[in-house]
């Protein structure tokens, strides 16, 4: 006689034998509220750049009027130039230079080039001071402008006077402004970038020699220089042909300052190096073809072109061990990826052979079986013994049917989904696009036949999360593509 099954019996506290458990709702972390970032010393040094910005405006410092040096600060300066009759700047601005001459447009363009720079960081450090959660990013603006503009001021006026008075003008105040400046905008990188801003410090200046170098030897040896022009017919283009040089290593100066923010940019960097040795080689070539006598301007050249190469072979190493880092690092997610698959499988095996019961919300599942036992009492009237019936077929869990989620009937083909089998394509449907294992908020959306890189990186991010949800077989294949994206 066949005794029917036992139902099974939920227990409310754990049986004898088990290990104690928790409800998986006391086991999920509180959020933790997140700290305002208040960015208090950024802020404090938003407010130095402003007060310096003003400092610049209203103090005298050393400008060109005309031909001669004058202390005038630029709000006088600026007072002076709409009320008098002054040389007026693509018929628009007013000029303190001869903008007839294209050395005199370009000085013309500086003064303002300077005011608007200042202009800009003072906007910058006023929203530095009152946003605090993007503190950080508008100060590197703001002091970026800031050194820009009064970097521009200091070199103008010295090449502008060396050429009008064969003098060397240097302003202490605008000096010590871009020296300040400059510091803030450094400190800024190494607090973004860590070594990385060290290495793009010692490029800086090395451009840095490099243009100083090479605009001291052509301002030092002009008739030499326009000498060397005279063969290839553009001696009266002298002026042209300066202008073009100083602009190469303006733009040159410009951009290795940019990149003591950024950890890119390399090949950006690799081509101002070769530009700026290929001007090098062409003015060192301009002073040995005039045969000049100041031996000092040809040095410098020389120097200038040197210094350039150096460049590009660090320029060149510097890619190379990049290089080497990503290939290792790729080495590394791969190994830990193996690793963590490996210690996944173990663990899964582990807990089949351990596991008796089946976990739930509100405690364990036990089920209890009841053997049959024949009847050995005496026999009973109009009682029957029935025979042991064995079954011949056993009812198989409920699974969930994903046959009728086809990316194929989608009209669009996806090509991670085609690398999967049937197995495979049932799990990634069940966990990622219907999500009956749950919802995975920080993931996005995969979309099948779309453009699907921010998921499969967002996956891996939070890998640690939703490990246990994801098979082996399944994971392997995701990792397997996600290297291909990159």
């Amino acid at each position: 006689m066949t005794t029917p099954n036992t139902p099974s019996v939920v227990y409310d506290t754990v049986p004898e034998g088990y290990p104690p458990h928790k409800n998986k709702k006391t086991q999920q972390p509180q959020p933790v509220p997140h700290k305002k970032k208040k960015n208090v010393c950024a802020r404090l040094f938003a407010v130095v750049l402003l007060a310096l910005c003003a400092l610049l405006l209203l103090f005298p410092v050393k400008m060109m009027k005309g031909t001669e040096v004058v202390s005038l600060s630029f709000w006088d300066a600026l007072s002076d130039l709409f009320s008098s009759k002054a040389n007026n700047l693509f018929g628009i601005l007013p000029s303190y230079a001869d903008t007839v001459k294209l050395s005199g447009k370009f000085i013309g363009c500086a003064f303002y080039v300077t005011l608007v720079t200042l202009a800009v960081s003072a906007v910058f450090s006023l929203i530095t001071v009152f946003c605090s959660k993007k503190a950080p990013c508008m100060l590197r603006f703001a002091s970026f402008f800031f050194t820009l503009g009064v970097a521009t001021h200091v070199a103008v006026t010295f090449v502008s006077a060396y050429v009008a008075n064969r003098s060397l003008t240097f302003d202490i105040l605008s000096c010590v402004l871009l020296l300040v400046g400059a510091l803030v905008y450094f400190v800024l990188a190494v607090a973004k970038n860590g070594k990385t801003a060290w290495m793009n410090l010692l490029t800086w200046l090395f451009t840095a020699i490099t243009a100083f170098a090479l605009v001291v030897a052509i301002l030092q040896n002009r008739n030499g220089f326009r000498k060397g022009l005279e063969p290839f017919s553009l001696n009266n283009y002298t002026g042209v042909v300066t202008l073009s040089i100083f602009f190469v290593f303006l733009v040159s100066i410009l951009e290795s300052t940019v990149r003591l923010q950024t950890k890119k940019g390399l090949v950006l960097d690799l081509v101002c190096y070769i530009v700026q040795f290929i001007v090098g080689v062409l003015v060192c070539y301009l002073f040995i073809a005039s045969k000049t006598e100041k031996k000092l301007s040809l040095i410098l050249s020389i120097v200038a072109t040197v210094v350039a190469l150096i460049q590009i072979v660090i320029c060149i190493v510097r890619k190379k061990i990049a290089k080497e880092k990503y290939e290792t690092e790729i080495e590394r997610i791969e190994i830990n990826a193996m690793k963590e698959a490996k210690e996944a499988k173990t663990q899964a095996t582990l807990s089949q052979t351990a596991e008796t019961t089946l976990m739930m919300t509100d405690g364990f599942v036990v089920e209890e079986y009841a053997e049959a036992l024949p009847y050995q009492g005496a026999k009973v009237d109009s009682v029957t013994v029935a025979e042991e019936v064995n079954p011949t077929f056993t009812p198989s869990a409920p699974q969930v049917q994903t046959a009728g989620y086809d990316f194929y009937n989608c009209k669009s083909f996806d090509p991670f989904i085609a690398t999967l089998d049937s197995t495979q394509r049932n799990q990634f449907t069940e966990i990622f696009i219907l999500k009956y294992a749950g919802i995975m908020p920080e993931i996005p959306n995969y979309e099948v036949g779309g453009d699907n890189k921010d998921f499969f990186r967002k996956l891996f991010i939070y890998l640690g999360q939703y490990r246990d949800r994801i098979p082996d077989g399944l994971l392997a294949k995701i990792y397997q593509f996600a290297i291909k994206l990159n």
